[in-house]
Formats: C-alpha cells, structure tokens, sequence
C-alpha cells in the first residue's frame, strides 16, 4: 500500500491504522541489475521503478559488506511509475539482499535479492595451510585474468598486507601471483585478492590462524644493563629444528648457542647468550627453521650502564672449548684502582691470574686502560661462567658479563666450511660451452666442495646508472645454487658514472659519494634478485684501488654497503675485504698501512658499526699466512674471520699436496674461521686457451706462471698436467669434515594416502632415511630408510599438511648426517568448504553461503549458539547457500559446513568455525515520561534499536474508546486535552526486520493541570495552603494568577530521590520552592535561600516523598510560579 502524506480527520486515520495495522506498508517496487549475474569487483547498475515520487530515496545491499548505492538520476516515466537509478562497487562474493528505502532509510519501500559470484574462479592455497600464531604464510592465488596492481591482504584480528614475492604465468591462461603474511595472529581471517591498488576486489579466502604454542622465556641477570652478557633460556613443547634466538631493539643481535635439554616432560629449554646490548627496549624473538618460523616473543628493557665507564671485556678464544687456556682483555677509559676479576662457574669460584697492563692500547683512540688476565686450562670446564670487574677491592662493580664454555660456537655457513673461489669473467666469452658450468658443478660434488666464493662486478651489472644487467649472472649463480652449492657475494668495482669525475674508474680514483644511494639500490636488488645468497663481502683487495685502503673511506662505502643488504634481509652476513700482504711488508710500499692496520683504520672509522665478518687474503705462507690471520684476531677477536682466498703457486705435486693439507688443518683448528675458499680451481683446455674460459687469473694458458690452487681433475685425465695427489687430498680433508643431509627434499605425485617424496644423492652416501608426520602433530614421526633417492609415503590422511626430513648415511664415515631442513606437502581430497559467510541476519533467521567444493553433490550446514555446549542443528542442501530459521534473537550462532563427495570417499570433516549474532527482538519502548500542561502532554520514552516508528493509544482513564498517533520520533506532544483529567497512554514499536508491530507497553498516566489557563500553558498560580490557618476556602477565591518566572523541572516524572529545578533569576532574590498535594495541603518545603542573578541549577531532594501528582510553588522574591511534578 503507498503511503499518504494527507491530513485526515482522526476516525479515518484510525479506520487506516486498524484496517492495515501500519501506515507504512511497503509499495510493488521493481528490480533490475546490469550485469544481472555480477561477479566480484564489478560495478552493478541497478534500477528500481515504482508508482509513488518517493523523496530522499536510497537503495543498500546488505550482505558480508554492506554498499550503498551511488546516485545516478530519477526518470518520470510519465504513466504513473517512477524509475531511480544507482550503481553498487566493492560488491564480494556472496548473496545479499537489496533494500530500497525512502525517507533517509526510515521506510522501506522494496526488497529483493542479488547474487555476486566469485571472478574467473580465483583460487587460493596457503603453506602452512594451518599456520600457527607468528608463522611466516605463503599465500598463493590464481586466477585466469592478468590483473595489474595486485594485492592480497588478511583481515581479522588484525590487518596484514602480503608481501610480494612474485607472478608466475602458467602458460595455460591463467596467472599465479605469491605474497607472504607475517604476524598474523590467532584467530579467522578473511584473505582479499584485489586488483587496481586494492580497488576492485577480485577474490575470497578465508585462514584461520591457531594460536601458537605458548613458549616461556627467562633471562639472566633479569633486570640487565648496558654492556652486560645476558643468558636466555627459552621452554617450549615442540622440539623445534634450526632454533635461533633474536634481540631486536636499538641494535639486532643474533643469541650465542649454548645449548638444548629435554626436560623430559614434553618439553625442550633452549639457552643463548646476548652480547653487546645497549640501554633500551628489545623484542627477544625464538624462531625455528632458520629464522623463518617464529615461535615466541617476549618484551625486555636494558637499563643504562652500571658505572658512569662501562668496561669492555676480549676474551681469546672467543668461544672457548673446555681444557683451553683463556685470555680475558678489559678495558675502560677510567684508570680503577685496586682492581680485580673474580670468575665463577655455576657459583663456583675459579682461580685467575693478572697478567698485564696497556696504557692507551691502541686499537682503541683517546686514553685508556687495559687489565690482563688468564684463566688456567684446569679451570676451564664446561658450563655458563660470571666474569666480574670490580674496583677499590671489591667495592666498586664496573661491569659484568658471561661467557659460556662449549667449545666452537661460531658456525659454519656449510656443512663443510670448504670450497672455492671463483671470478666473475667467467660468463664473459665462454656462456655454456661444452656446458662448462655443469662440468665445474659435477667437479665440486666430486671434490666434496659445497661453497663458492663469486664476484658481482657492479661495473659490469650497471654500466648505466638504474639500468641493471644481470645476463652474465643469473645462469651461472642459480645453476650452481640449485646444485646445492651455497654462493658467497663478492661486491667490487665501480662504473664510470660512480666516480668522483664520471670518468672511466681506475685504481687510485675516488669515487663520487653523491653516488651512494644509487649503490644501495643496486645492492638491494641484488639482495633481492639473489636471496639464496646470505653471505656477502664487500670489496676485494682495496689496495689495488689505492683510495680504498684509505679507512675511513672505505668504511663509508662498508657501511653503506651493509646498510642496504640488511634492509633486505637483516639475518644476512656482510664482510669487509682487507688490503693483501704480509705484516712485515705493506703491499702499498714502505708507509702504506699492512693488513692489521687497514683493520683498525676501518674499525676506527666505522665509530661503533659492526661488520658481521672481516675477510682475509692470507698468501705469503708455505701453506697459509698465519701471522697475518692471527694478527687481525688479535685486533678483533670478537668478530670471525672469513679466509675468502688462500692458495700457493709453482708448487711441486708433494708440496702442493702438504701446503694443502698443513692450511686445511690449520684453518679448521681456528673456531674464529667460520669458512674458507680456496683460490681456485683451474682448467686449462687445449681449444679454450686464450678466451677466459680456463678459468685462471690471466690469459697465459701455461700452469706454471702464477696460477694457484687446484686444477680440475679432467685435466690430469687428458694427462697434460699431474696434480692429482692434492687432488685427492683435498677431498679426502673435504669430505671428512662431516657427512652432509640432502638438500631441498621435494614431494610430487601427491594423492589423498599417498606421496613421493625426492631428494638430491649426496656423494658416498649408502642409505637415507626420511622422517615423516602430520606437521600439526607434536610426535609421532614415522621413518622409513631406503638405499634409493626417492621414497613413496602410503597410508596418508586426506586433506593433511605433513613434514618430512631426510638425513644421510656415510659409508666412509661410518655415521648419520643431521636431517634435512623441513620440507612440506598436503595431501588431496575433496576439501571442507571454505569463504563462509553469513548476511541477511534478523532477530529469527539468517542466510549463510560458502564456496562450492568441486565435486560435491550436497553440503550438510550444523549450527548452534556458540555458548551452548551440545545442540547442533543440521539442515542439507545441494546448493552453496541455505537459510537458518527458528533462532533466538540477540544471539550469537557458530556455524560450520561440511560437503559431500561421493567419488571421494564421502563427507570431508567440517570446516573452521564462522559466526554470526541475530538481531536483538524488536521491543516495546520503555522509560516512558509525560509533560504535561493544561491541555497538552508531551510523552517521551527511550528509543527501540531498530524501530522506524511508534504507535501511541490514549484516553481519559474513565473513558472506553482510544485515540492514536503514529510518529518516526520518541516523542510526541498530545493536544486538545481536558484540563484537570487524567490519563492513560501505551505505546508500540514497528521494526522493519521482523516486518511488524510489538505489543503495547504496559499502561502509564498523567493529569493534565487543572483551573483556568492563564499564562503560560504550563503555569498556574500560587497554591493555597490549606494547612495554614485561616486559609481561603477552594470555592469562591481566585488563586490562579499569570507569572513571569522562567523555571522547569527535570525528569518529570521524577524518581523518589532526588530532581532538578532549572530556573533563570532577572536579579539576586530570595527563592522559595515548596510541595503541595492536589488538595493545596503543604508536604514539604523543599528550598530556601538566595540566589544569584542568570540560570541556576538546584537539587530538589525528594527522598520519602509518596508516589503521585504534586504542585511544586517557586517564589522568587515577589514573583511566584507553579509547576506540576509527577513522583515515580
């Protein structure tokens, strides 16, 4: 029915009310959508036609967002109808209702429903696919459409954006694109893929997160400060693989390992040491699987030094192994007196020898003091040791630290910390010649070599500045990573358009500093064109570019350098590259700086900057310079030494093979050497003499000019050169050093119970085994060991994310590698239904949808209010939707969805959990009041959420008939009342979502005031007091008189408590206010006192005074008022 907006006579306005029982009944609107079948991201035309001019118009679609329309026009069809045109953006992929409303959204006038389907299928998959709270997630989406400017975000208890990794075109029409997730939390999610900047919204997904298991931290000392070593121990109940522990604040540390132990009750303790933390707050992070997975945090404040001169304390070794004599330097800049250090283990005290004293020892500038101490080797055990520096015997702390005895900690980058180093030339003329490259690859697993030192020559990458070329290096790094050979970074040489005069670079000219942002760009990309790549060195051999071996330029460029690599990746390492020679003569000629003063200048220059690593060239020696290598540790014994080239020349085959044997050994002895490269290994090929492609240091092909390291072993085969003794020799030192686990296990053919799972032969390996489980299992591993490379896994669960691992057997050795770092894969099956959402939700029913499962022939929805216990309804359907009727109003309802398949071994499991809350019930209002006046009343009362309007009946409380109103407001004024007459009223309320009226409210009255009107409608005259003696009588004497006094009361009606009386004073005057009841019988004066000129607010306490109609007297000065209160 429309709606009429003409004034009628009351008996036909209520012929209308009790006819249709609204005023407001929604008119036969028209709907039509263009496209009629949208999917998700389009925008929708929509066009609703009716036969009324509706004013203030809207049209909303409700559903899992809720958009309303964008005004287009009207048109006046011009036979009695009227069309009204919006269009809908930012629909998603579900079903909504669509409602069209005038008056601002107060009447609905249609209602109808529309259906937004999901883009070209998009799908998602997730590893892990279920993550736990802190888990780094990969998140992959393809679609059939090349969408630009994409992006995924994750919404739910908090918002992430995917960080992108990269798009990958199938080949097959469709796209892939990939992002990671980090620090999502636990809880549901609603993943987005959207296009255009984030736009237009081009598919759903949904995670749920799991919360995360709850690792525990402590920490000794627990309230550390500045400068102090700090042990943290961390408790978890998964035995988590390749642990490390992060301090991440106002500097990053990396934790120094010390242990594991398996407490025996399920649960693991990890312990590191934190050296070098400065005053301020950090997060303490416990990842697995090298710094990918994050297991736990916690928050932990360093206080400001302990002493105004906090100490430095140098121990050597740095790691020191139990049995080992130690070294301890401490150094301040303020001269203690009577000083001491006092070492304990475990509360143990331990015997200490002063050994010395520097005066300004010169590593460090300005004055200083350095105290010289040893602990003896029968001291040295094994266990977590307190190093204590006091002053004026004893009293005075200076500064503490810890140092843990286990032996080496400082870890190889590889398994076997030995391998080659190689040049960048070699893709220059030779490209894959005789595929070289594989040739040099095959040559490396023979040897048992598995790291590779390469120059990226940014001379070459960027001859033009911004313009980068990568064509000499992508083959050749990926080719010898997929090999499993990890690649160390070498970054040196300058383009023209990078030095001081934008001229051709030479040694001796300085580059331009304005350039060094471009230099970091250029490192970051390769950072990121190459992350397989985690150990970088900067420079080599500066003092073949005399202006960097300056040091304090050098650094510059270091530091820089290093900057941007960690922006990158702030778990990579990054070296400096130091000048070549002997200590004894500076390779720059007499009074050019020798290697360990290059050192100091760098260290000196970088005021504090810590490079993870420093590496050394150590030639000179019969087999390695080891004054050289030891006097840099001696300077820098906190930071390890990369030896990123060592080799000899113009041996004989037995020297060649005792020099090699004599560097290994001793570079293998020394914890502070986390690697070593050997300069190098040649080949000298008759037909590629001359081109570079022999992969030696110049172009004379003859092995006896110069060249160092080892030739290939094809080369002894063609019997043109005789090393095969140090051939031979260094695989047997390079091989024995540890027996290796595959690398990179992967799964393929994988099914719902089954998978094959695959990994690279390690050479000399005769067995392996994989270890496998469920990957949200705590235990439960299963092994399986084979001779072979590849391994079927039967007896699989459906639907199941596992972990898998392989380890290795070596004859030669007699023993088991490690496993293999995680590796995962999920098996198939028709899966749960996903996306779940829930819209046109009422007080009693709601409509739910999900994404259809392929292959299902019907989907089973279970339900119930989340706090209940047991009470699952079920309801089955064929299609992706389903309404819930029957509910309870205001009341949250879990709901989960399970498909069928028929040809894939029936019902799946049920899917995660999504929620919806009912609509409160439409109620009857409450907190009803009435004003009233001398032939009015204003009725008030609170408003009912959801309520578009309001039905009010009144009558005199004798009389039988009602009168009515309807208003949109909570209030309403009644007039053409009786004076003096009191009366009954209830009201109704109509809420559009359950499409009907309530009950009435329970009755309430008022009473109109009584007398003649004079005035103010709401005023009438003094009260006679007939308590007071001689007192008029009621009939026969004029009381009612006209005042002028601006006063109210308020709340009226008033609770028995207390109520307040606004009035507005003209001057200072003495003010009165007293209580009658309707007879004028005084009951209680309420006010005495003056007040001041303007408002003035006062409490009228009420407290005992009866329910009922009272007259409320104000007297101000000679003026009088009378209010009518009403007493709840």
């Amino acid at each position: 029915m429309k709606q009429t907006y003409r004034k009628a006579p009351f008996m036909v306005s209520l012929f209308f009310i009790l006819l249709f029982g609204t005023l407001h009944a929604q008119g036969a609107a028209t709907f039509s959508f263009n496209p009629s079948s949208p999917v998700v991201g389009e925008t929708v035309t929509v066009q609703v036609t009716d036969s009324s001019p509706w004013a203030y118009v809207n049209v909303q679609a409700i559903g899992p967002n809720t958009v309303t329309g964008d005004w287009v026009g009207v048109n006046n069809n011009g036979n009695g109808t009227w069309t009204w045109t919006w269009t809908f953006t930012g629909l998603q992929a579900a079903h909504y209702a669509v409602r069209f409303t005038s008056d601002n959204y107060q009447q609905v006038r249609g209602e109808t429903s529309l259906s937004v389907g999901g883009v070209n299928g998009a799908s998602f998959t997730f590893n892990p696919a279920s993550p736990t709270a802190g888990e780094m997630v990969t998140v992959s989406v393809t679609d059939s459409s090349p969408w630009a400017y994409v992006n995924v975000r994750a919404t739910g208890p908090n918002t992430v954006d995917g960080t992108w990794v990269g798009v990958n075109n199938n080949g097959n029409g469709t796209w892939t694109w990939t992002w990671t997730f980090s620090g999502l939390q636990a809880g549901h999610y609603g993943v987005q893929f959207t296009s255009d900047n984030y736009q237009h919204v081009r598919g759903h997904s949904s995670l749920t997160v799991q919360p995360g298991n709850q690792a525990s931290f402590a920490y000794s000392p627990a309230s550390p400060t500045a400068g102090q070593t700090v042990t943290v121990q961390v408790t978890d109940s998964s035995p988590w693989v390749y642990v490390d522990l992060q301090a991440v604040g106002p500097n990053t540390l990396d934790g120094t390992w010390v242990g594991v132990n398996n407490n025996g009750n399920g649960t693991w303790t990890w312990t590191w040491t934190l050296s070098g933390l400065i005053a301020g707050d950090y997060a303490l992070r416990f990842t697995s699987d090298n710094g990918t997975q994050l297991r736990g945090q916690t928050t932990m404040q360093v206080g400001g030094s302990t002493s105004a001169n906090n100490a430095l304390f140098q121990l050597s070794p740095p790691n020191p192994a139990p049995g080992q004599e130690i070294t301890v330097r401490v150094t301040s800049t303020t001269g203690y007196g009577n000083i001491a250090l006092q070492v304990d283990r475990e509360g143990s005290p331990l015997a200490v020898q002063e050994s010395g004293y520097v005066h300004n020892d010169d590593y460090y500038p300005g004055e200083t003091h350095t105290w010289i101490y040893t602990i003896p080797a029968s001291q040295v055990q094994q266990g977590l040791h307190n190093l204590t520096f006091t002053a004026d015997n004893g009293s005075t702390v200076v500064d503490q630290t810890t140092m843990p005895v286990q032996g080496r900690s400082m870890r190889a980058i590889t398994n076997s910390p030995f391998g080659f180093n190689g040049h960048f030339w070699w893709t220059y003329n030779c490209g894959t010649v005789g595929d070289r490259i594989q040739r040099f690859i095959d040559e490396y697993h023979d040897l048992g070599a598995n790291t590779i030192r390469i120059g990226l020559d940014w001379k070459t990458i960027e001859s033009s500045q911004g313009s980068r070329n990568y064509a000499y290096y992508d083959e050749l790094l990926t080719r010898f990573h997929d090999a499993g050979i990890r690649v160390i970074g070498l970054f040196y040489t300058a383009p023209n358009w990078a030095t001081i005069d934008g001229q051709e670079w030479n040694p001796g000219k300085q580059l331009n500093r304005s350039k060094v942002n471009a230099m970091r760009a250029t490192a970051q990309n390769m950072a990121q064109r190459y992350p397989f790549i985690n150990h970088w060195e900067f420079w080599n051999e500066p003092q073949h570019h005399s202006i960097m071996a300056n040091g304090e330029e050098f650094a510059f460029w270091f530091q820089n350098f290093s900057e941007a690599i960690k922006a990158v990746n702030f778990q990579d390492k990054v070296s400096f590259g130091t000048i070549l020679g002997a200590e004894s003569v500076p390779p720059g000629g007499p009074g050019s700086p020798h290697t360990a003063s290059f050192v100091k200048n760098v260290m000196t220059a970088l005021q504090g900057y810590q490079p993870d690593a420093i590496s050394l060239h150590p030639y000179g020696g019969y087999d390695v310079n080891k004054p050289q290598v030891e006097n840099v540790h001696s300077l820098v014994p906190h930071i390890p030494l990369w030896i990123t080239e060592f080799g000899w020349s113009n041996y004989s085959e037995g020297d060649q093979t005792n020099a090699l044997e004599g560097a290994i050994n001793w570079l293998r002895s020394r914890s502070y050497i986390e690697f070593s490269t050997m300069h190098m290994l040649h080949n000298f090929d008759d037909d590629l003499q001359g081109t570079h492609c022999n992969f030696m240091d110049d172009t004379t092909p003859a092995p006896t000019e110069g060249n160092h390291g080892l030739v290939t072993k094809e080369f002894y085969q063609n019997d043109d050169y005789d090393r095969r003794e140090a051939w031979y020799k260094f695989r047997e030192l390079a091989r024995g050093l540890s027996c290796d686990p595959p690398s990179s296990p992967t799964a393929s053919s994988v099914t719902a119970s089954s998978a094959q799972v695959t990994w690279p032969a390690i050479s000399g390996a005769s067995l392996y085994q994989v270890a496998y489980k469920p990957s949200a299992a705590v235990s439960g591993w299963q092994y399986v060991t084979t001779s072979a490379t590849n391994l079927t896994l039967t007896g699989l669960e459906a639907q199941t994310e596992y972990v898998f691992l392989v380890k290795t057997y070596c004859t030669a050795l007699d023993e088991w590698s490690s496993f293999s770092e995680n590796a995962y894969f999920t098996t198939t099956g028709c899966l749960p239904p996903s996306n779940l959402y829930s819209y046109s939700i009422t007080s009693s029913s709601a409509s739910v949808s999900w994404s259809p499962v392929g292959g299902a022939s019907q989907y089973q929805v279970a339900y119930k209010p989340s706090a209940a216990v047991d009470g699952w309804q079920l309801v089955t359907t064929s299609n992706n939707y389903t309404s819930l009727t029957g509910l309870n109003a205001g009341t949250q309802y879990v709901f989960v969805v399970q498909a069928y398949c028929s040809t894939q071994g029936g019902w799946t499991s049920y899917s995660s959990n999504a929620y919806f809350t009912t609509q409160a019930a439409c109620q009857s209002p409450g907190s009803m009041s009435a004003s009233v006046g001398y032939n009015y009343a204003t009725v008030n009362w609170k408003a009912v959420s959801g309520a578009t309007s309001y039905h009010i009946a009144y009558k005199p409380s004798t009389a039988k008939t009602w009168s009515y109103k309807t208003v949109s407001g909570s209030s309403t004024t009644l007039t053409g009342l009786s004076p003096g007459q009191t009366y009954v009223y209830r009201i109704r309320s109509y809420c559009a979502q359950d499409k009907g009226w309530t009950s009435y409210s329970s009755n309430r009255y008022f009473t109109t005031v009584g007398g003649i009107k004079i005035g103010p409608i709401d005023d009438i005259g003094p009260v006679l007091d007939r308590s007071a003696p001689n007192s008029p009588s009621a009939s026969g004497e004029e009381f009612i008189i006209p005042q002028r006094i601006d006063a109210s009361i308020y709340p009226n009606p008033a609770p028995q408590g207390v109520a307040i009386l606004n009035i507005e004073a003209i001057d200072r005057a003495y003010l009165m206010v007293d209580l009658y009841d309707p007879t004028g019988r005084k009951v209680k004066s309420l006010w005495q006192g003056s007040v001041d000129t303007g408002h003035q607010q006062l409490e009228l306490g009420l407290s005992g005074i009866k329910s009922g109609l009272y007259l409320l007297q104000v007297q101000l000065g000679e003026n009088t008022r009378t209010l009518q209160l009403v007493v709840e």
